[in-house]
């Protein structure tokens, strides 16, 4: 697995010369008793075993930002400090958290997959959409979007940046600021994110008044 566990350097003040310093890094070695400084036990999962786990398998800013969600004395000598923290727990709720995100990656690629085949087919049913008019108001009600404008029209752009995307999209307009247009649905679906792709089965089904637009209170 890929392994960062060196703390990023970031600025902080620093009380004598109030001036902004960069905070050095921090070793693996080091970060085990800088936890056990915040009270953060090692009963559950020894500190031998926590110093593997942050050297193989993850990183210390993913893991111990769960450390936010636990209370902290609010008064005595361990004012500040966590409140019985074991470094498990943090590990416990990393894996979940990894875990869940592999579950969440699968069914937004399954959904992105439905969406695209149902709209395909949608389109072929409908007589009076030839694969392009649908795009073209999409597009032009992005354009003139007075909230967000252009905000498609700028995704697309930097998208086309890419050397693939460049190969494909190199025969439409897309230069300069001026409205795109003309781009088949086929081809307008493989470049839209996720969330656009939302955005334009919202705009699509309520456009021909299809039953469909129901479920977009659950994509959302």
């Amino acid at each position: 697995c890929y392994n960062s566990n060196y703390i990023k350097k970031v600025k902080y003040m620093d009380k004598n010369s109030n001036q902004s310093v960069l905070r050095p890094m921090m070793k693996i070695s080091e970060m085990v008793p800088y936890l056990k400084n915040k009270n953060i036990k090692f009963a559950e999962c020894s500190e031998e075993e926590a110093e593997k786990y942050l050297r193989e398998n993850n990183n210390y800013y993913n893991v111990t930002a769960y450390k936010n969600n636990f209370p902290k004395y609010q008064c005595g000598d361990l004012t500040g400090k966590y409140i019985d923290l074991d470094f498990a727990y943090l590990k416990d709720l990393s894996i979940i958290d990894y875990r869940t995100r592999i579950v969440l990656f699968k069914m937004i690629i399954d959904i992105e997959h439905y969406l695209k085949i149902r709209i395909l087919n949608k389109v072929e049913e409908l007589e009076d959409e030839d694969g392009y008019n649908i795009v073209n108001l999409y597009l032009e009600h992005d354009y003139n979007d007075t909230k967000y404008p252009k905000r498609v029209h700028d995704s697309i752009r930097k998208k086309v940046t890419n050397e693939y995307y460049n190969k494909i999209f190199s025969k439409y307009d897309i230069d300069g600021d001026s409205k795109i247009e003309n781009i088949p649905i086929w081809e307008f679906l493989e470049i839209i994110t996720f969330g656009e792709l939302i955005n334009f089965f919202d705009f699509f089904t309520t456009e021909y008044n299809l039953d469909d637009n129901k479920y977009i209170f659950i994509l959302r």
